[in-house]
């Protein structure tokens, strides 16, 4: 080591000199360091016995690139950090004949074993082994699942988008029930051996590409586009090492670089609604156009030395998309008071229901009253186009040092007409308020490596990623324009029982963020350890802008209520508040992390591991921070230095434990295990929400309030927050990962593995109401939080009568997740490819996640009762999937001949899995809270009522659910209903006709939900309507009405579609 350190010195100087400099320079955040592959074994002599300081090297078969290093005493070599392709190892000794293992392949993150065994002779002669090692994970105790070259470019994948591919692995769970969004993503969302969503990373090179909402690069169009650039990428699920950040599903992806010979493609694939199936809300065939071109090219500028890879792909893209709007019948328009009682009022209420069109079919009374509603189907148009370009450059400077540089943009922009309502395009029924989206991505990537010594090996890596998202929305109607003259957004009005009206109350807004990285990683061969060490500095500037319900949101509990003006509550910014809705974020990452993979013996290695995920306590640039301090007693909001009083992230210290156990020794059965503690760092996307509905942007709510000009001076008129964030939050969440499981080689290329996967959520974040109403409790001990006074509920007293709700995100819910995992990988060979998985689960928390909206939960996301959490919430988690089957592969058929018989492959995916959870409420303020949170109050139970019906028109029997008294809780519990689930299978047909001896023909139709089976959405939840007012009874009679659409399925599930067909055609050379 004496030796070794001064060269370490002297090669990481220039790469430590950068990152300061460059950290120095300008505003950071990454989750993982050192996505290579490694080979390892031992050389013995014929007899076995260890052969020291033989010599190792691999050779690159792409790029002709070389690494080398010797044995120890004891045999043992570990060439580390080494690219993904097609390797041949050699290994030679003086008075031993060379032994040469060709066709090793190198996927991303692999550890293959390589062991030689050499024979007496001249070590001019040369013994070749052809084949490829087992793929059995002898060295590694991380649950993964590769993604090869193949299966991104052959299989039937629905918008060329790779992020599918995640959900192919054991253990990940897709949530896509609700309509999905631009601004937070409108790809499905994975969850990983029962981590919330929000904690998954996907990284590139190992640059992080998520976004402000930590999700993939497509969230504006809904793909992520560039598999023709990925080389392959795996996707780690559990008791992954020190390296790896997150504490949900990694994926580990590596760029295409260019090899000594030049390779590319061109490309189209074309689709057109007159070759799909009706979907079946659709009245007819909808307008459906898209084409994806693109193309790639790499290959050698200096031989052996330097390299250049580049790809682009393009969408264009028309979709008419089908809404089902529940709205009032012809009878139900009329205002329910003189209009000389109110003029405005009542010009108002007409005016505001003129915007909704008539029914057409499906009308239903309105129990208890004269008043009715149907339905109206709704048909418009989405556009949107997308432009994806990488390059990388690839320099081998010596035998010691390489480069590489890797850019890539997306820009993409999307017209989607259904974004109105509550914020997302769940609640978007009606085409009035289209909504441009926008997304312009960059993400840079440098690093320096050098092979020191034979032993030793540094990266020094900088990298700097701009994902930037805006929305505008336009103003389409007069009479929700309840500012005139002050250029804000239509209102929002909800009426429990219709269609929300208005545009999101979250638009226009935008997200951009400025990550600057530098790290360092090395990696140490020393006996029987391999050491990593590494350290990476994220310097991350947030910059948001979002005039949060500038227009006002309005809540009215029934349309008989709204007919009489009689609002719950109007959330707004009054007449000449301050306008300033910009926030600036600033934090600074710092992530350390040593690894040790030690081979104990000649069968066991430990992986064993450290990492810090420590971020600073984040600034806001401009002294934008103001929240509550003192919720009992504080009178408004506290100007504060960070987003939080404590920093949370001080004790975010991760260990990580493996092991790996080669059970006969021959490299074909493992038993493998591990434990570790995975961190989520808090990340701006958690905060901000409470700091920009804050000052210095003033948000009030009034109770009561007049429609539509409500007066924000009245005492009704509080400070209120939601959605919040608790200022004392002090630590940050951690996931508790374990697994048991053991694999082994069933057949050449074919492993299959089974195993026990679990996990512990601590200290996970859920909304709290933080100034309830008092509460008093009855002689059997139930909790009342309001009373009946004159036919209306009354909330008791708030704790803090100076202050209105705080629905506040605080810490303290848990999780259990427990799994039998299953798996049945067979590698490319002999024709045929193949991945199946069955995952048996079961995942319980008690509070939902203040991000399950974002990530696609129909689940409460609060504590309904907020001095009880300690069960009252326990239920399966938002993600549960009880059961999850998915298959794929590829099948190239043994035709020979002539063109046209040969070059015939086959491919498929088959997906099924039973449906998430949902919660029924009561849809109504029954508890008397003064708002009516997503999921809450839930109702009480009918004794001996069978509540699954499984029907699209009634998916759950609603008269098995009554109203509780007024001011309580009822006895259902939450996520107790299992919605819709998911059955899809996509199959494709490819012909590869050859050209010339390299460049061939490619011809694909494919066939996406092949089956033409619906995936339904998540049903109606909400039971009850407000009854008329002033009849509401202690008992609770008169205070609700049934709802005429509770349980009813009127959408698809998000990213879902009736059959459709894809033609490409593909030149390859």
């Amino acid at each position: 080591m004496v030796g070794v350190l001064p060269r370490f010195v002297r090669a990481s100087a220039c790469g430590i000199a950068a990152l300061i400099g460059f950290y120095l320079s300008g505003p950071l955040r990454i989750h993982a360091q050192v996505a290579g592959a490694s080979i390892l074994g031992a050389v013995t002599d014929s007899s076995g016995a260890a052969i020291a300081e033989a010599s190792v090297r691999a050779r690159n078969a792409g790029t002709g690139g070389t690494q080398a290093t010797v044995t120890d005493a004891q045999g043992r070599y570990n060439l580390a950090d080494l690219g993904v392709g097609d390797y041949e190892v050699q290994a030679s000794k003086t008075g031993f004949s060379t032994v040469v293992h060709r066709g090793i392949t190198l996927t991303v993150g692999a550890q293959r074993v390589v062991d030689f065994a050499l024979p007496v002779g001249q070590q001019t002669q040369t013994v070749t082994v052809e084949g490829q090692v087992s793929q059995v994970e002898t060295t590694n105790a991380a649950l993964s699942s590769l993604i090869s070259t193949e299966q991104m470019t052959q299989l039937p994948l629905n918008g060329r988008n790779f992020e599918q591919l995640i959900f192919l692995s054991p253990g990940v769970s897709l949530i896509n029930t609700m309509a999905p969004n631009a601004r937070q993503g409108r790809a499905a969302v994975p969850s990983a051996a029962g981590a919330r969503p929000e904690g998954y990373v996907i990284l590139q090179d190992d640059e992080s590409i998520n976004n402000f909402f930590n999700r993939g690069i497509g969230t504006i169009t809904g793909t992520s586009l560039g598999m023709e650039a990925m080389a392959e990428f795996q996707t780690l699920t559990n008791t992954y090492g020190a390296q790896f950040g997150g504490n949900g599903a990694v994926v580990n992806a590596v760029s295409k670089s260019g090899t000594n010979q030049y390779h590319g493609s061109l490309y189209g694939f074309l689709r057109n609604s007159a070759l799909d199936a009706r979907g079946f809300f659709d009245p007819s065939t909808i307008p459906f156009r898209r084409f994806q071109p693109g193309g790639s090219l790499g290959g050698p500028i200096k031989k052996d030395r330097m390299f250049l890879f580049v790809n682009y792909e393009g969408v264009w893209q028309l979709l008419a998309q089908t809404r089902i709007a529940t709205v009032p019948d012809a009878n139900s328009r009329i205002p329910s008071f003189a209009r000389a009682t109110n003029p405005a009022t009542y010009d108002a209420i007409v005016q505001t229901l003129a915007i909704y069109p008539l029914p057409t079919f499906n009308f239903r009374p309105i129990a208890g009253t004269s008043l009715g509603t149907g339905q109206a189907t709704q048909v418009a148009n989405q556009t949107a186009h997308e432009h994806y370009f990488l390059s990388r450059f690839d320099y081998v400077l010596s035998a010691k040092d390489s480069f590489f540089a890797r850019y890539f943009f997306d820009k993409q922009h999307v017209i989607d007409p259904y974004t109105g309502g509550n914020g997302n395009a769940a609640s978007g029924f009606l085409p009035f308020w289209p909504e441009r989206d926008e997304g312009f991505d960059h993400f840079a990537t440098i690093e320096w490596r050098r092979v020191v010594t034979p032993t030793l090996l540094n990266s020094a890596r900088v990298s700097f990623s701009r994902p930037n998202t805006a929305d505008y929305a336009t103003s389409s109607f007069p009479a929700l324009q309840f500012f005139p003259g002050a250029n804000r957004p239509d209102a929002d009005v909800g009426i429990t029982g219709l269609t929300t009206l208005g545009q999101s109350f979250f638009v226009p807004a935008g997200e951009l963020q400025n990550k600057f990285t530098e790290a360092d990683d090395l990696v140490w061969t020393k006996g029987s350890h391999n050491f990593h060490f590494g350290a990476s500095i994220v310097r991350l500037d947030s910059n948001v802008f979002y005039p949060f319900r500038s227009g006002s949101v309005w809540t009215f509990q029934s349309l008989s209520n709204f007919l009489a003006g009689t609002a719950l509550s109007v959330t707004g910014t009054p007449a000449g508040s301050q306008y300033y809705y910009n926030r600036d974020y600033r934090e600074i990452d710092f992530t350390p992390y040593v690894q040790d993979d030690w081979k104990a013996t000649s069968r066991l290695t430990l992986n064993l591991g450290l990492r810090w995920d420590f971020t600073t306590n984040p600034i806001a640039r401009h002294n934008t921070f103001y929240t509550v301090t003192d919720y009992l007693h504080g009178t408004g909001l506290v100007n504060v230095p960070h987003a939080n009083r404590d920093n949370p992230s001080w004790r975010n210290l991760d260990p990580r434990f493996g092991l790996a156990y080669d059970v006969f020794g021959n490299h074909k059965t493992s038993l493998r295990g591990g434990f570790a503690i995975n961190h989520s760092p808090i990340f701006p996307a958690q905060y901000n929400p409470m700091y920009t509905a804050v000052k210095p942007w003033d948000s009030f709510t009034a109770s009561g309030p007049t429609y539509p000009i409500p007066d924000f001076s009245r005492a009704s008129a509080s400070t209120t927050v939601s959605p919040g964030w608790d200022y004392y939050i002090n630590k940050a969440p951690y996931i508790i990962q374990y697994n048991l499981n053991v694999q082994h080689e069933i057949l050449p290329s074919t492993v299959l593995t089974v195993g026990y996967v679990g996990s512990h959520g601590v200290d996970l974040i859920t909304q709290q109401e933080k100034n309830p109403p008092s509460v008093t409790y009855d002689s059997n001990g139930v909790p009342h939080f309001a009373t009946v006074v004159g036919g209306r509920i009354a909330g008791n007293p708030r704790l803090n009568p100076n202050l209105g709700f705080l629905q506040m995100g605080v810490i303290g819910t848990t999780s259990r997740y427990n799994s039998l995992q299953a798996s049945l990988d067979r590698r490319f060979s002999r024709n045929i490819q193949a991945q199946v998985s069955y995952t048996f689960s079961h995942c319980l928390d008690d509070g939902g996640s203040p991000l399950g909206s974002i990530n696609g939960g129909n689940s409460p996301s609060n504590y309904e009762n907020p001095f009880n959490r300690s069960g009252y919430d326990r239920g399966p988690c938002y993600f549960n999937t009880t059961h999850t089957f998915r298959a794929n592969g590829l099948l190239n058929l043994p035709f020979h001949g002539n063109r046209l018989v040969e070059g015939w492959q086959l491919t498929a995916i088959a997906t099924w899995n039973t449906g998430l959870p949902l919660t029924v409420a009561d849809g109504i303020d029954l508890a008397g809270f003064g708002y009516v949170p997503t999921g809450a109050p839930r109702p009480n139970y009918v004794p001996g009522c069978q509540v699954a019906v499984g029907k699209v028109s009634q998916w759950f029997n609603a008269a098995c659910f009554t109203l509780q008294p007024p001011g309580t809780f009822g006895n259902v519990g939450r996520n107790t209903i299992v919605g819709p689930g998911l059955a899809q299978f996509d199959f494709g047909a490819i012909k590869d006709t050859r050209i010339r001896e390299h460049v061939r023909l490619q011809f694909r139709a494919e066939f996406f939900n092949l089956f033409n089976h619906p995936q339904f959405g998540q049903p109606n939840t909400a039971l009850f309507t407000a009854g008329a007012a002033g009849a509401c009874t202690a008992s609770g009679a008169g205070c609700a009405n049934p709802n005429p659409t509770a349980g009813q399925i009127t959408t698809l599930a998000g990213n879902t579609a009736a059959r459709q067909i894809q033609f490409g055609l593909k030149l390859i050379f």
